[in-house]
């Protein structure tokens, strides 16, 4: 039996440590070397592929009840509720740590924007399982018992996915996309994890590696998403342009600094009447954005709730919901800026944002707590496949 210390001293080293097969590279030997001096579990040379050797066997083991992969694996169509590993090939280094490709739950064939969808991460270990993590039995798993991050979802390409390793049935999906629409639902058949414990419970730190490594994949994909359709190429010669017409649908709009692209326009609007009544500590007020053939068509107010907010280690995290969003279906995206005065500007290093949910996560580095609240818009694209024409 392991403490909830050592599962995460475990779940770090299976996240961001490199497998054997990518630390015997030659190409790889300065990064592993960096990585090496940076990691407390890799410090000794080469004592990465042994552990790396039983990590495997004990996550195999914990997946399938064996020590290898099981032979037959499904090849077909991507299909809602199937469990599927990211594809070991988009394994990647950053910042001097290898983050291995995770197993996801495929919620929802989106297709926006092209091939993407919607997933949910996976871990294996129940014992780092907390609040809001929904605890699976190999019966509903065809896997074994794991449990789903229904908080932590984001996000891929399609063809980032390999083979189909387990599902879940319908009402199972169901279950899980109701608590990511409300962090409080659990379903009645459902094992209750244990409350956290302190501000120092492991499966807090779990939850960050567990953010912080869905984002490095999602990213990547909304990135190669974005190269498919250009969210802000918009028909406007100038930002004073885009202001006019902002203010053709909201009068009462100003900008506490002359805004430098389309997306700080959108994004650092400010609202006249709505500016004193938004002192609630943990209200804001997002903008909804609607864009038709590269034209702004409305641009409306809306209440969002910030859920969390924290100042750890020279981050700033917050996960909030965009109230009232609209279930349209079309494609849309997130914008934040952090306005600390008219000569600085933040913008995030990690954004999230959940179209089926209206949740959104935003991490910035700051060098103190900041008190004030960033900007938020959602802009909405109306036509989703009419930029791709321009």
């Amino acid at each position: 039996m392991y403490t909830r210390k050592e599962l995460l001293a475990m779940a770090k080293q299976y996240r961001m440590c490199p497998p054997p097969d990518v630390a015997s590279r030659s190409a790889c030997k300065e990064l592993v070397e960096k990585h090496i001096s940076l990691c407390p579990y890799c410090g000794e040379k080469n004592k990465e592929i042994e552990l790396w050797h039983s990590l495997t066997k004990k996550i195999l083991k914990t997946l399938y009840g064996k020590k290898s992969f099981p032979k037959k694996l499904s090849d077909e169509k991507i299909r809602k509720g199937e469990f599927r590993f990211i594809k070991p090939e988009l394994g990647c280094w950053e910042e001097g740590f290898y983050y291995n490709p995770p197993l996801v739950l495929v919620l929802d064939i989106t297709n926006e924007i092209s091939n993407d969808l919607l997933v949910s991460q996976v871990y294996h270990d129940i014992g780092l399982a907390g609040p809001g993590d929904l605890i699976l039995s190999a019966r509903q798993t065809k896997l074994n018992e794991l449990f789903v991050e229904p908080w932590n979802t984001y996000t891929l390409k399609a063809d980032y996915l390999g083979r189909s390793v387990g599902y879940v049935k319908n009402n199972i999906l169901s279950d899980i996309m109701a608590m990511a629409k409300n962090p409080d639902f659990l379903p009645p058949w459902a094992k209750m994890p244990r409350p956290f414990t302190d501000d120092n419970d492991p499966r807090i730190y779990f939850r960050k590696l567990e953010i912080q490594v869905g984002y490095v994949f999602s990213s990547r994909a909304v990135a190669a998403l974005m190269q498919e359709h250009s969210y802000f190429d918009l028909d406007y010669p100038s930002m004073d342009a885009l202001i006019h017409t902002i203010k053709k649908y909201a009068q009462n709009v100003y900008w506490l600094y002359p805004p430098e692209t389309f997306e700080e326009t959108l994004a650092t609007a400010q609202f006249h009447q709505l500016a004193a009544a938004d002192t609630g500590e943990k209200e804001i007020i997002a903008k909804i954005i609607m864009i038709k053939n590269r034209k702004l068509i409305s641009f409306k107010p809306v209440p969002a709730r910030i859920l969390q907010k924290k100042f750890l280690s020279g981050k700033i995290t917050l996960s909030g919901r965009v109230a009232e969003f609209p279930e349209s279906g079309a494609d849309s995206a997130l914008l934040s800026f952090w306005i600390i005065d008219e000569n600085q500007c933040l913008t995030p290093s990690i954004s999230q944002w959940d179209s089926q949910t209206g949740s959104f996560y935003l991490e910035f580095d700051a060098q103190k707590e900041i008190q004030k609240h960033p900007e938020i818009a959602i802009v909405i694209f109306s036509d989703k496949d009419a930029s791709h024409d321009h």
